[in-house]
């Protein structure tokens, strides 16, 4: 099953980054009016999408990580896309 057929139906998820404790988070795949303006900026970092997407006729969907309430969110690390995309990590 893809992994955004996946996330749909079970969307609770736990993250850990760089080595951190597994966070809890719900996980949802971005809106395709959101995709088309991150996509980019998500390309322009990581440049291995851009060739991947060229060599697939499928979109490579984005997902997005919100916090879970309650739950100790930290740094998301040297790779986290600033500020204006919440969620959203290199």
């Amino acid at each position: 099953m893809p992994t955004d057929l996946t996330l749909r139906a079970n969307p609770e998820v736990r993250v850990a980054v760089g080595g951190g404790p597994a966070l809890p988070y719900r996980a949802g795949v971005m809106p395709d009016d959101e995709r088309a303006r991150w996509w980019p900026v998500i390309t322009a970092r990581h440049r291995n999408y851009a060739r991947y997407q060229r060599r697939t006729a499928r979109v490579i969907p984005l997902v997005v990580l919100e916090p879970v309430a309650g739950a100790a969110v930290g740094d998301a690390g040297p790779d986290a896309v600033p500020d204006a995309a919440p969620g959203v990590t290199g």
